[in-house]
């Protein structure tokens, strides 16, 4: 697309549009010539125009299921979830613990073995172990695996970091529990969050035990339209209406 072609570009015609960004989608688009227009309109509504961590937008809803807390959508420092649970040790949200035990015993009949290692993390929690990974590697490579304080999705409890046959989550790969959860996980409303393909749209690195609830109809439909990050299929199929 050329800057020519981009300028007659009618956004207004994409269902979600923001008339505030409309600048900001020539820009994008300029930059950008390889995307159509409803690509653009989505990745520029989700700040991916922007630097990382330099755009800040405060979460108003953080028990909001289909919330959004990324490198530009943070949470307030004094948010907690509302109605944790404890599982396998591991504090979540209510639905999350139900479909999480779901998974489990699924993944258990069919002999494999899924634990969670890690669920709702305060923000307190967050900081010093976003401190920790600082006491050995430069902020820019820590900014690729672990979230700020108020920015990590574990705040909502709606996040569970799980390990396989091998302990510690980030073994799961070298076990075949990995191609089980990838390929089941969305029938428990679970996806996975960190995929290698969409490096450039979260901001972390493959995290293949990191996985996110948001409800068997929402994961079921991600899948069937094989839409790879939660940011895209949010603000396509979910977002029908901004202020």
């Amino acid at each position: 697309m050329s800057e020519k072609e981009n300028m007659a570009t009618d956004y207004s015609k994409i269902g979600f549009f923001m008339s505030e960004n409309e600048e900001r989608y020539a820009r994008y688009a300029v930059a950008n010539s390889e995307m159509d227009a409803e690509e653009i309109v989505w990745r520029v509504n989700n700040n991916l125009d922007k630097e990382k961590y330099q755009f800040d937008i405060q979460i108003s809803d953080g028990d909001d299921l289909y919330v959004i807390v990324n490198k530009f959508f943070k949470l307030p420092a004094e948010y907690s979830p509302s109605d944790l649970v404890e599982v396998d040790e591991r504090r979540m949200r209510k639905a999350v613990a139900k479909a999480y035990v779901k998974m489990r015993d699924a993944a258990q009949k069919e002999g494999f073995s899924i634990r969670v290692t890690s669920a709702y993390r305060s923000i307190e929690e967050q900081e010093r172990l976003y401190n920790k990974f600082l006491l050995n590697d430069p902020m820019e490579v820590v900014d690729e695996t672990c979230a700020r304080p108020c920015y990590s999705e574990h705040h909502t409890g709606l996040a569970i970091d799980v390990e396989g046959s091998i302990p510690g989550g980030r073994n799961i790969s070298k076990t075949p529990e990995a191609a089980w959860v990838k390929e089941n996980c969305y029938r428990f409303g679970f996806i996975l969050r960190y995929l290698p393909e969409i490096v450039d749209i979260t901001g972390y690195a493959s995290e293949p035990w990191h996985l996110r609830y948001i409800g068997v109809q929402a994961s079921t439909d991600m899948k069937e339209k094989n839409i790879k990050s939660f940011e895209e299929y949010k603000e396509r199929f979910l977002n029908t209406k901004h202020a």
